[in-house]
């Protein structure tokens, strides 16, 4: 038996960004040849395999991302893909063939999708366009709202106000969708949406079982106004969400495993064999998997000693460092699609000043920060982008070329802000000397106006290290660098 352990370590920040909280993400993972079977720790799960569920509470938010684990894995066949740099990719393995045309007088813009036809059910039917213009067309209904659902899935073709506006969408044409072939199909966005860099987003659509859903005497039928389905078409849309229903016990399905039990917050899968593969081509190799219910303060343990294979979110240092020092394990990271930063207002208060800004700039110790509270589990970025998304990839070279990085030194902060009206003491007449100030002197700058140059800062959410936060960016901004930190202040800078 082989042991390893997949650790993402990384935490990224732009040039004057930083988390309150290790913002990793870790996966630990042991894998068993033997027994092909991987069993995946998870905190909670609600056991709702549909999307579209998720109440509004903390705690089946948290149930409802683990439950996404498992829908990852019984649906695929999506039109667009997401890799993992965050790029959206037309999904070959499904798209045979894709056309657009621009609508000269509206603007509109139609994608129409051919599927190859070598794409199959979990129960061995074909699947088919019908299947994705029902998974749409039920999706964005009223019915499946009235269902339970708060799904916003197609609001951005045209036609879907219309589509939604009655008791039922049922025999209501939905402008935007339309059923042309058997194997050809098309999502018209309204011209509102595009053109949009991620308008591709907006068609991301999964198929359906249509011949599961809906009952058997039942059609759907498309024109040149759009497609609909009869009267009737969604009248087991009730049972399908209910407690026993396909919500909860999805039997036919499209993806790399099938879902064979759900008890106790414990789901097991098994690899559907029809399965033609990811956008990648790939298609699964272990035989089962188990993602159960596993305490988070005794998960890592359980890796450790066999119990269980696999567990992400392992957020603090020490146990980060106590696995990398493991003799029993090794480890590997992978950078995360995220950031923390300190976001500054450019509209408003002193910092509406870009010399305000820089001189902020060179003041704030990066390099300390993170080393001191992130433990140095740490890569900077000079973007808005997390070093794991390909845009900070693809401008790795140019940001080097042309991105200051702001160094701290405060003796040019103190020459930029020379430039600025923050230039007095508090009379608003005497010139401010800066060799009055130190580091915890009420001697700040001023404007002319008397008015002292301070920073109101917010912090976002609560935190373990806030307070700590707080303390090191007062420091910063204090005295010598002759700015004020308000902490009280509910103003975001």
């Amino acid at each position: 038996m082989k042991k390893f352990f997949i650790l993402t370590l990384v935490i990224v920040s732009s040039f004057l960004l930083f988390s309150c909280v290790p913002n990793e993400e870790t996966i630990i993972e042991e894998t068993i040849i033997e027994e092909q079977t991987l069993v995946v720790a998870s905190i909670m799960m609600d056991g709702n395999f549909m999307d579209g569920f998720a109440t509004k509470t903390y705690s089946y938010y948290k149930a409802d991302q683990f439950d996404q684990w498992a829908r990852q894995l019984i649906f695929g066949y999506e039109t667009y893909s997401i890799d993992k740099y965050g790029k959206i990719i037309l999904n070959e393995t499904v798209v045979k063939d894709l056309a657009t045309e621009i609508n000269q007088v509206t603007g509109d813009k139609t994608y129409t999708f051919e599927l190859n036809q070598d794409l199959y059910w979990s129960d061995g039917e074909k699947i088919t366009a019908k299947d994705y213009v029902f998974s749409l067309l039920m999706q964005a209904s009223i019915d499946w709202k009235n269902s339970g659902a708060s799904l916003t899935i197609g609001d951005k073709l045209t036609g879907y106000t219309e589509y939604r506006s009655g008791s039922s969408s049922e025999n209501v044409r939905f402008e935007g969708v339309k059923l042309i072939d058997e194997y050809i199909f098309s999502l018209t966005l309204d011209s509102e949406f595009t053109p949009f860099f991620y308008e591709t987003q907006h068609l991301v659509l999964k198929p359906l079982p249509f011949h599961r859903l809906v009952p058997n005497e039942k059609s759907i039928y498309s024109d040149s106004q759009g497609a609909w389905i009869e009267s009737g078409g969604f009248e087991l849309l009730d049972q399908a969400s209910s407690i026993s229903g396909y919500r909860y016990v999805p039997d036919v399905t499209s993806g790399p495993y099938k879902l064979v039990s759900y008890i106790n917050q414990e789901a097991v899968l098994k690899i559907n064999p029809l399965f033609k593969g990811n956008f990648e081509g790939k298609i699964p190799t272990i035989e089962n998997i188990i993602i159960k219910n596993v305490s988070e303060f005794s998960n890592v343990d359980m890796v450790i000693d066999g119990q269980i294979d696999l567990v992400t979110d392992i957020m603090d240092s020490y146990t980060i460092r106590e696995l990398d020092e493991s003799i029993t394990v090794s480890t590997n990271s992978h950078s995360r699609n995220g950031y923390g930063f300190l976001a500054m207002a450019a509209h408003f208060g002193p910092t509406d000043d870009y010399r305000v800004r820089q001189a902020i700039a060179h003041v704030i110790r990066k390099q300390f920060f993170y080393d001191y509270y992130l433990d140095g589990l740490i890569n900077m970025t000079y973007s808005e982008y997390g070093r794991g998304q390909w845009m900070t990839i693809e401008s790795e070279q140019w940001i080097k070329d042309n991105i200051n990085v702001y160094q701290p030194d405060p003796r040019i902060a103190n020459d930029i802000l020379d430039t600025t009206e923050w230039i007095y003491e508090a009379d608003g007449v005497t010139p401010f000397d800066e060799l009055k100030a130190n580091d915890y002197s009420e001697y700040f700058r001023h404007n002319a106006l008397g008015e002292t140059l301070e920073i109101n800062h917010l912090v976002m959410y609560s935190c373990s290290v806030q307070t700590d936060v707080f303390n090191y960016l007062n420091n910063a901004f204090q005295s010598k660098y002759n700015l004020r930190l308000d902490h009280q202040s509910y103003v975001l800078f």
